[in-house]
């Protein structure tokens, strides 16, 4: 199944199924994310998926400027 569908009939109010399935989706080690989804306390383990997360979500904003950066010099060399 899907990952879409695991999230469309995860419980909403339950934080720690919902961190389960982002540490599931995420792309990083496979030791990263069985220490979490080991972790028993909830509050932990959202913790630690939330740093993930960011982490994960400022490696996305730097490549995405990157990515502008380079298309904008490209389109620039080919007007000249």
């Amino acid at each position: 199944m899907r990952l879409e569908g695991y999230i469309s009939r995860a419980d909403r109010g339950d934080a720690g199924q919902l961190a389960d399935l982002c540490i599931v989706a995420f792309e990083g080690k496979w030791e990263e994310r069985l220490l979490i989804l080991s972790t028993t306390d909830v509050k932990e383990r959202v913790e630690k998926v939330l740093e993930i997360l960011s982490r994960q979500l400022g490696i996305l904003q730097v490549s995405k400027k990157v990515n502008q950066n380079v298309s904008n010099k490209l389109t620039k060399q080919q007007r000249e």
